[in-house]
């Protein structure tokens, strides 16, 4: 039978339990659970085909026999949650006892051949809505192998080619890259922090560069994290770097790519300008009405409390119409 796994459930899908005779079962583990259900059949008779879950729900099988004689070609995508089947695009080769694993996003099968032990690989193509043939063949044409995908590359393990083989095939993918983010940093920040997306980056053995003119020294990327194979992070030093810009350059043990121009290194922002800041000319110390004003404020030499505005009209000083005057020279009383 071929097997795939999704989302905590294990399919188990066609078989035989006697060698030559094919089944139409699709039966589905929950492995939380420790139980079995059973999903809608496959629509033909199916053995010595293979089958990969991908990242959108569904598993796809392809290749092997309903009856020994005629290796099959056919696709058939089963989508989980609406339990159904569909005919999918047929493979260019028929191939029993194939591999095949995706990425997330790209199958691809690999050998097969019952008899004639293949060493070709094909992709599907989604942009064509056909499989294409992929450049590197296996090394030893072999089939019932184990074939799968790490971070970045893929494996095909062992097999049997007449006779049972230990073969080892490894295909590392090239790293592509499509955006960092942010795309510029002032120089002089000692840690700027960016994610980088793309695909085929490889935990471990991916390094980033930040590559400028001959003029420019290179800028090495620190603490890089592959979180998963389309997506990195990691820290840039720009401490004493030209300003202008950078094209970043990733790589991983398979090559490299380029992102031409993707990353400026800026002047650093001036915060001492004169413009409405605790330096400026015109600032709050300078005001036109405030404690230190030469007029107007509470010192005035005028119209205050201590004013000696008249020499007369005092309470205590005026020389006549007091009580104490000696008006008249009679009377005495």
């Amino acid at each position: 039978m071929a097997c795939a796994a999704y989302d905590g459930y294990l399919y188990a899908l066609g078989g035989t339990p006697d060698g030559s005779t094919s089944l139409t079962d699709n039966a589905i583990y929950d492995i939380d659970g420790n139980s079995w259900s059973t999903g809608t059949a496959i629509p033909y008779g199916f053995m010595w085909g293979a089958a990969t879950a991908l990242a959108d729900g569904t598993i796809w099988i392809a290749g092997g026999y309903t009856t020994f004689g005629t290796e099959l070609a056919t696709v058939e995508i089963y989508d989980i949650a609406g339990n159904s089947w569909s005919a999918g695009t047929s493979l260019n080769t028929g191939r029993a006892g194939l591999g095949l694993a995706t990425d997330g996003e790209t199958v691809y099968t690999y050998g097969g051949g019952w008899y004639t032990y293949l060493t070709t690989v094909e992709y599907y193509d989604d942009s064509k809505g056909s499989w294409v043939a992929f450049s590197d063949l296996l090394n030893t044409g072999r089939r019932t192998f184990g074939f799968d995908f790490g971070s970045g590359f893929m494996v095909a393990i062992e097999g049997y080619n007449g006779s049972y083989s230990n073969a080892f095939d490894y295909y590392a993918f090239e790293p592509t890259v499509a955006s960092i983010n942010p795309p510029s940093g002032e120089t002089d920040d000692a840690a700027v922090a960016v994610t980088i997306l793309g695909t085929n980056f490889v935990d471990g053995e991916t390094t980033v560069t930040l590559s400028g003119p001959v003029s420019k020294a290179d800028i090495e990327g620190t603490n890089v994290v592959v979180a998963n194979p389309g997506e990195l992070s990691c820290d840039f030093d720009l401490t004493g770097a030209a300003t202008g810009g950078y094209d970043v350059v990733v790589t991983t043990p398979a090559g490299e790519d380029t992102l031409a121009a993707g990353f400026e290194v800026t002047e650093a922002a001036d915060d001492d300008d004169d413009d409405n800041d605790d330096n400026d000319t015109g600032d709050d110390d300078n005001d036109d009405n405030d404690d230190n004003d030469t007029g107007g404020d509470d010192d005035d030499t005028g119209a205050d409390d201590d004013d000696n505005d008249d020499a007369a009209a005092d309470d205590d000083n005026d020389s006549g119409g007091d009580d104490d005057d000696d008006d008249d020279s009679g009377c005495g009383c």
